[in-house]
């Protein structure tokens, strides 16, 4: 069982943006349980569904209609209430000891460059990304002992998640030695 959590998310389609980010944030697994604990409880407190920032930020944007309905309800107070709730969001992870990790990419850039050895090795603009955060949290990890694994949990669009899970294939098969036994298949 793996004794660290990974969790990250991008911004970016992959292969539409001029940018990608792949960021997140790694912790000892009962720090993700204690997180996860004081993130719900925020939720419930404010009342509000799961935090999705370009939904909370542009509500009329949000196909689910949940957004809209929180804005609705706050009404005339809805700036002031909307930025109070992020603040104690954000309260919950300054106050973790959670490790941000993360990268972005000039994939407009990427995808112009000639081709060469390392644009070959780093394959497309989230390859480099995902490649960037893994060796990163690995190398965190690292720092305290060698011993120890990760598990990774990316959002839920499956393109997204599904072309994750075949960079970390690509990227056991690379480094079998500091990939692919830090993160296994489970």
């Amino acid at each position: 069982m793996a004794e660290f959590y990974l969790y990250a998310d991008e911004s970016g389609k992959l292969h539409k943006s001029d940018y990608i980010s792949f960021c997140g944030y790694l912790t000892y697994q009962r720090e993700w349980e204690r997180i996860s604990l004081e993130w719900n409880s925020c939720r419930l407190a404010w009342d509000v569904p799961p935090i999705r920032m370009s939904a909370v930020m542009y509500p009329e944007r949000d196909k689910s209609g949940e957004w809209p309905a929180v804005q609705k309800k706050w009404g005339d107070v809805w700036e002031r209430k909307r930025k109070e709730m992020l603040s104690e969001f954000a309260r919950i992870i300054h106050s973790s000891f959670a490790v941000c990790v993360g990268a972005s990419v000039d994939a407009e850039y990427f995808r112009s460059m000639p081709d060469s050895k390392f644009k070959q090795e780093m394959k497309d603009p989230l390859y480099m990304a995902f490649h960037t955060v893994v060796m990163n949290s690995i190398e965190a990890i690292d720092r305290l002992t060698n011993e120890r694994s990760i598990s990774i949990v990316v959002d839920d669009d499956q393109e997204f998640a599904m072309s994750c899970y075949r960079v970390l294939n690509d990227l056991r098969a690379e480094f079998p030695d500091k990939v692919g036994k830090k993160i296994g298949n489970s």
